[in-house]
């Protein structure tokens, strides 16, 4: 979690494989650190649609790591921090305290909860929040919040999501450019809270 203490976040390393097979052997990969264009990473945030080459996945745990690996997992500020377009947040069963702001997530970056657990929970309160920025992803996960305000999304993407506000924390959704809520349920209790404030056209349903 983040205790309300913010470190420097630890050098996320980016690893491609490469195959140094001979013959009559198996594949041995060994790694090679990426850096990627900024250029790249432009066109990967415009082209939602096409993977990109050298998108990673950060592993979100109650570790201390570097985020390449579940062994090295990290809190959920680093990752989000290390994140570039394409690239996959992935969060693991457990709790996640957010007092502070993290985000915005830069380009399409996905935060998701991982598979075959119990759902991860984000506990948000304080001067916490979650940002999603425009093509960005959140799905899988379930937020408790007493801050002002538990997310605000600007052209992002909601699924599966379990949120319960507090002492008039909110949900801001800022959506537009196709922005969307979907498959999530939202309850809002005490004064002045909110379920959802919608601007800019939010689109509410199923698929």
């Amino acid at each position: 979690g983040l205790n309300g203490v913010r470190h420097a976040p630890p050098r996320f390393k980016r690893t491609a494989s490469r195959s140094t097979k001979r013959s009559g052997e198996t594949d041995v990969p060994t790694k090679k650190t990426v850096r990627r264009a900024a250029a790249a990473a432009f066109a990967c945030a415009s082209l939602a649609a096409v993977p990109c080459a050298n998108a990673a996945t950060l592993h979100v745990t109650d570790g201390s790591g570097d985020c390449s690996s579940v062994a090295q997992g990290c809190d959920l500020e680093t990752a989000v921090g290390n994140a570039q377009a394409g690239d996959t947040v992935r969060v693991y069963a457990g709790s996640q305290s957010i007092t502070t702001p993290v985000g915005p997530t830069t380009g399409a970056v996905t935060i998701e909860g991982a598979e075959g657990q119990s759902r991860p929970v984000l506990s948000v309160s304080g001067g916490g929040e979650l940002r999603l920025g425009s093509g960005s992803t959140l799905r899988g996960v379930d937020v408790v919040s007493t801050a002002p305000s538990a997310i605000t999304a600007t052209g992002a993407r909601l699924a599966r999501l379990r949120v319960t506000t507090w002492r008039g924390s909110t949900v801001r959704e800022r959506l537009r450019d196709g922005g969307e809520i979907r498959n999530s349920h939202v309850t809002a209790s005490g004064s002045r809270s909110s379920a959802v404030l919608r601007r800019g056209g939010a689109v509410l349903g199923v698929p």
